[in-house]
């Protein structure tokens, strides 16, 4: 599980390390997740919405809507 999870925050390093810290912590959100229903789709559901809320977020605060 950790090794998964650090792969998974070590992917985005290039970030800075905040960005690892919290990809890996979300990597183990992910495997727990894996684990409870033993369905991978669930994973790739949650990383879509979550890559959703982000796109938005993002899209968002360079229209000026947000202000961090």
């Amino acid at each position: 599980m950790l090794l998964s999870a650090f792969a998974y925050g070590f992917n985005h390093i290039h970030f800075g390390l905040a960005i690892f810290v919290s990809k890996f912590l979300i990597g183990i959100i992910y495997f727990l997740v894996f684990f409870i229903f033993k369905n991978f789709y669930c994973v790739v559901l949650i990383h879509v919405l979550s890559n959703i809320i982000v796109f938005g977020l993002s899209f968002l605060q360079i229209k000026g809507k947000l202000c961090f």
